[in-house]
């Protein structure tokens, strides 16, 4: 699924849960060598996980109050 401008707060949920995937393997690499990284990271990863939550919170949103399309009848 290409990103697209047009997707708002889905394309920018869509970057964040991809970012944080990408830091989840940097955390897993990182765990035996050194620990002041994985905190670092586990500490953004919280912050993160917050903000894509309130991405998908308001794509959600905005998902159920997007009008109908002019012209479309909904069927009995």
């Amino acid at each position: 699924m290409p990103l697209d401008c047009k997707d708002g707060y889905v394309g920018i949920a869509k970057v964040i849960g991809a970012v944080v995937v990408c830091m989840v393997i940097l955390t897993l690499l990182f765990a035996s060598e050194n620990l002041v990284v994985v905190e670092r990271i586990s500490g953004y990863l919280v912050v993160l996980g917050i903000v894509l939550g309130v991405f998908q919170y308001f794509a959600q949103k905005e998902a159920s109050e997007k009008p109908q399309l002019p012209g479309v009848k909904k069927r009995r």
